[in-house]
């Protein structure tokens, strides 16, 4: 997925992109912040974090948000890419889904509050957002406006929005989660999901797209 290196100025090693995106990527700028149009009607956020570095390429990170009940699901990023290559993955996004641009602070606020609200029913994000790309985020301080953020139901409550490819156990053991957390009752269960219809997070052969429910 990642497909570009830089030397270390001390010893001439290569740094990895997901170290670079650790400790380099809030030193740049952010571009553009981008999101798809429908994201508080059917609370699923699919969402973009572009930042300029000095020679004009791009670091950006998508991820995809579910308001109803996981939080970050998936992630994706990419290390000083061209500015052409960056329009291109976009223009194929846009190709099945707007993208409007949005101020950051919206983007932080999605993202943070699902995280907060999976957590409330044992759901820890996407594993390539806690080792990577949050740190292509502003950190998560008292100086970022806090927004309201809608999740769950009409009532807040959890939705389990089924994709079809859960293995049996993989629902049962959500299920008992949210049996335990949210209690018996107070959580739906929907079938026939299809995540293809919501994510348009691009998947390379070597993405791990796993949430983690552990």
């Amino acid at each position: 997925m990642m497909n570009s290196e830089q030397n270390s100025p001390n010893t001439g090693d290569p740094i990895t992109p997901e170290y670079a995106i650790k400790t380099q990527a809030r030193t740049f700028p952010i571009f553009e912040c981008r999101i798809n149009p429908d994201w508080d009607v059917v609370k699923f956020a699919n969402l973009s974090v572009a930042r300029k570095h000095p020679d004009g390429n791009i670091t950006v990170c998508f991820y995809l948000v579910d308001l109803l009940c996981f939080g970050v699901l998936e992630t994706e990023y990419y290390y000083h890419i061209p500015f052409l290559e960056y329009q291109d993955r976009l223009n194929k996004i846009r190709q099945y889904m707007e993208m409007k641009l949005v101020p950051y602070v919206l983007i932080h606020n999605i993202i943070y509050a699902g995280i907060a609200y999976g957590e409330r029913f044992g759901f820890n994000p996407a594993n390539e957002f806690t080792l990577v790309s949050q740190f292509n985020l502003e950190k998560d301080t008292d100086k970022i406006e806090i927004l309201e953020i809608a999740c769950g139901d009409e009532m807040g409550r959890p939705i389990y929005l089924k994709s079809g490819f859960e293995s049996e156990e993989e629902v049962l053991t959500i299920i008992k989660r949210l049996e335990q957390t949210a209690g018996d009752g107070n959580f739906s269960i929907v079938d026939g999901f299809s995540r293809d219809e919501t994510s348009e997070v691009e998947e390379d052969d070597d993405y791990d797209d796993d949430q983690d429910v552990q």
